[in-house]
This record gives C-alpha cells, sequence and structure tokens, in this order.
C-alpha cells in the first residue's frame, strides 16, 4: 500500500512540473522583445519565465538520490603558458670609434680589424732558487746548450720550469744567471745564456726581446712574429712602473701550449701570474675560460705601434 502511494506521489509532482515548464515556454514563445524604450524590461519577463520552469524541475528532483540532474561546475579558466624566456645575448664591447696609439696619433679606424673573443693566460720570466739543500746532485740535470755543452746542473723541477716559461733567471749560490730556450732546436729542448743586456727579459721567437706586458705568444700556425693585436679592456691599466697600458700588444713569441687562432699567452715579465700584484690579474687574463674582445691591428696603424715599441727591440728605459 505505501509503496503505490509512494510511486503515485512521484507521477504526481512530474506531471506538474511539465505541465509549468510548458507554460513557461509557451509564456516565452508569445512575448515580444522590442528594440529600444522597452527592451530591457521585457528581456528580464523572458528570464523570469524561463527562470521559474527551471527552478520549478530542480525544486522537484534535487532531494532524488537517484535524480540524473548534476549541478553544473564551472569551465576551468585556462592559465596561459608563459612565453619562453630570451636567452640574454652575450655583452659585446663597441667597436673603437677613435684610438690614439702610444706616440699620441690617431690610427684609422678601417685598421682594427674585429676578431672575436681571445682566450688568455699569463706566463712570466720566473727567479728560481736553485740551491745545493734543494736536491741532491744525483738528480741534478744540465741545460744543454750550443755544441751540446753542460752549461748549469739543475734540480729536475727547475729544468721542467726553465722549459716550460721558455726564459729564466737562475739563483745559484747567490749568483743569477738568465737562460732562454733555443728555439732552432729540434730533436730536444736546449737552451743558451742571456749576457748581453740588450733583452733583459729573454728571447722570444727569431731572437725577438721580450717586451713586459705588452708581448704575447701565440700560435705560429695563426700568427707571425710582428702582429698586432687590440684589447680595448686593457687600454688605461696601471702598470708597475705607474704608467698606463695602450692596449696594443705584439706577438713576440710562441708556446707549445698555445694553440688556436684565438689563443694568447701574456707576457708579464719577472711578475708571477700568481702575484696578487701581477696588474694582468685584474683583467682574469690567468684565466683560460675568460674571453675577451679584441682586434687585429692592420696596415699604417700597426706599423706605428710597432715603430714606438722598437720592435724588434725594446722601448729605452723598460721596466717591470
Amino acid at each position: 500500500m505505501r509503496k503505490k502511494l509512494f510511486l503515485s506521489l512521484v507521477i504526481l509532482i512530474s506531471a506538474a512540473c511539465e505541465k509549468s515548464q510548458f507554460r513557461g515556454v509557451r509564456s516565452s514563445e508569445n512575448s515580444k522583445i522590442t528594440i529600444g524604450e522597452n527592451s530591457t524590461g521585457t528581456e528580464h519577463s523572458k528570464e523570469n519565465a524561463n527562470g521559474s520552469a527551471s527552478r520549478n524541475v530542480n525544486a522537484a528532483f534535487s532531494f532524488w538520490p537517484w535524480s540524473s540532474k548534476k549541478a553544473s561546475t564551472p569551465a576551468p579558466t585556462p592559465v596561459p603558458t608563459p612565453a619562453p624566456m630570451a636567452k640574454p645575448s652575450p655583452k659585446s664591447e663597441t667597436p673603437p670609434v677613435a684610438v690614439v696609439a702610444d706616440s699620441g696619433e690617431l690610427l684609422k679606424k678601417e685598421d682594427l680589424v674585429p676578431e672575436g673573443q681571445l682566450s688568455p693566460t699569463i706566463y712570466f720570466r720566473s727567479i728560481i732558487e736553485d740551491s745545493d739543500s734543494l736536491c741532491r746532485n744525483s738528480d741534478r740535470t744540465a741545460l744543454i746548450g750550443p755544441g751540446e755543452l753542460a752549461m748549469i746542473r739543475v734540480c729536475l723541477s727547475t729544468w721542467k720550469k726553465c722549459a716550460m716559461e721558455g726564459s729564466c733567471q737562475i739563483s745559484q749560490n747567490g749568483l743569477i744567471r738568465s737562460f732562454n730556450v733555443d728555439g732552432s732546436a729540434n730533436v730536444r729542448t736546449t737552451f743558451f745564456e742571456i749576457k748581453s743586456d740588450e733583452c733583459p727579459f729573454g728571447y722570444g721567437v727569431k731572437s725577438i726581446c721580450l717586451d713586459p706586458y705588452y708581448t704575447v705568444a701565440a700560435d705560429p700556425a695563426y700568427h707571425k712574429a710582428g702582429d698586432v693585436i687590440f684589447l680595448p679592456t686593457l687600454r688605461g691599466l696601471k702598470l708597475p712602473d705607474g704608467s698606463l697600458h695602450s692596449g696594443f700588444l705584439v706577438v713576440r713569441d710562441t708556446g707549445g701550449r698555445i694553440r688556436g687562432p684565438r689563443r694568447f699567452d701574456f707576457f708579464s715579465g719577472n711578475l708571477n701570474w700568481s702575484d696578487p700584484g701581477n696588474p694582468f690579474r685584474k683583467l682574469q687574463l690567468a684565466d683560460s675560460g675568460s674571453r675577451l674582445n679584441y682586434y687585429k691591428v692592420v696596415g699604417p696603424s700597426a706599423a706605428k705601434v710597432l715603430s714606438f715599441r722598437k720592435f724588434p727591440s725594446l722601448p729605452s728605459g723598460t721596466q717591470l
């Protein structure tokens, strides 16, 4: 009995909702929408008619657990995908408009050819203490000179430093002697002793004097002795003698580990590359990972730089 009454109640409610919805639709169809004076009110009436029917149906079925009517959920707002950030372009130096050589002469802009970025290192002419107490006599080896003659016997570590740097000063028992690698030897490393004051800091290739802070060693496959480069970052750097660097350097040397067109080894005289007072360290020239813009100097401008630096000799009064 109760089951029959329950089913009857459901049928009556459903019929009432359908009838109410039908009246709402008919009322909506019969209403007129006018544009202008009464457009707002008419649209509001139409909304009321449809809205009433919809609310009646929802009210009738909302409490039935088996109702197929589901509450609508708002669509998720799409999150815009951020555009990928552009990688910052590497900072490049502006080509110099006017460059003045050491002599005070204005160089031609067309004589400065951009070459990209160089990779630097520093080398120096070391003064090596080689006393008897540092190694046993049996552990010493000779620096072989012209005619296969032994010029001096030194600790093996001293020999390696002289061979690596290419030029060195050896202090034994209070006496300092200067030696240079003989680049003409092809079979093994030989040396010659520097006894002239003409090149007190040693020799580069072809008996060219090494000019402290203005000499670079380069790969002979790409650069020849006498080539000139300009490094804007170096210009104005204060040197140990109080002078300011012009930014120009001359290829006067080579190196066994200097390979490639943009690899340069900067000569700092007798000042160790690791010395905090080495001015090249301020520009991180001791770090081969550094990258610095540079230019090759050609034509009359290169000739002016070579003349001022007295290539292949040294300017008078050159100091550390």
